[in-house]
């Protein structure tokens, strides 16, 4: 059970935001929400090698943090951690512990 004291990793919020272009086109750009405290786990990961002599590598982490009231989590959201971009999988509220979530990303590579 992670405690308060555990949130020991700092993040940076980013979800993207509709804006219109000029040409009254719609754009979604991703702008920073806010920072927050959190703690991060690797929960798993694996590889394979695509034709072409490429490989693929897959890392899972687990977030655990403080339920937000004015941010709605959505798959359209992304944690960076150390110019690391961790994308939102897929989130449930840690039942047994009002206020808390677990968020599952996956490390994207850039």
């Amino acid at each position: 059970m992670v405690e308060c004291g555990d949130l020991r990793n700092r993040v940076a919020i980013y979800q993207s935001e509709p804006r219109i272009r000029e040409n009254g086109e719609t754009e979604y750009v991703f702008s920073e929400k806010r920072k927050i405290w959190v703690h991060i786990v690797p929960t798993s990961g694996g590889n394979a090698e695509l034709p072409g002599d490429v490989e693929y590598a897959s890392v899972t982490h687990k977030i655990t943090m403080r339920i937000l009231k004015n941010l709605t989590m959505t798959t359209d959201t992304y944690f960076l951690h150390q110019g690391q971009r961790l994308k939102v999988l897929y989130w449930y509220p840690v039942y047994n512990r009002v206020g808390w979530m677990e968020v599952f990303c996956r490390l994207e590579m850039e």
